[in-house]
């Protein structure tokens, strides 16, 4: 069994992508480029998780492909596939979310200064949104 924040009953997003303020600027394409390969990636791999794990497993052939598939799949389903990823797509978030899990943390850490959820997440870098809708499980 896995912990989750939201068993303690805190809503924090547990992942993302970050990239400097000076990459974002300078090379937004390749920002935007490093988005568009990270969901297709989320895609194929869900669409035929197979060939994914024996990619992996060719990397690192000690894994057992078995549990390794059931992982993905329920990592997939727990994390990534949510009512607001359907809503939003992969990759966006909600704003008030954020806000509130920037809050928490500011408070949680005392910290100095509570940045605005523009600060801390763009999503024009993001696929359109027809494209990043989560696509179910391969069987």
């Amino acid at each position: 069994r896995w912990i989750f924040y939201s068993d303690a009953g805190i809503d924090l997003y547990s992942n993302g992508i970050m990239v400097s303020q000076a990459l974002a600027k300078e090379k937004p394409e390749a920002v935007k480029g490093l988005l568009r390969a990270i969901n297709r990636s989320i895609k194929e791999t869900v669409e035929n998780p197979d060939a994914a794990i024996a990619m992996l497993a060719a990397k690192e052939p000690l894994i057992n492909k078995d549990i390794e598939k059931r992982r993905l799949i329920y990592v997939y389903k727990s994390l990534i596939d949510t009512p607001e990823a359907r809503q939003l797509g992969l990759g966006d978030i909600s704003d008030t979310r954020l806000e509130t899990a920037i809050t928490l943390i500011s408070e949680a850490f005392e910290l100095p200064k509570k940045p605005a959820p523009g600060q801390v997440f763009d999503r024009a870098f993001l696929p359109p949104k027809a494209d990043r809708v989560p696509p179910q499980v391969a069987p």
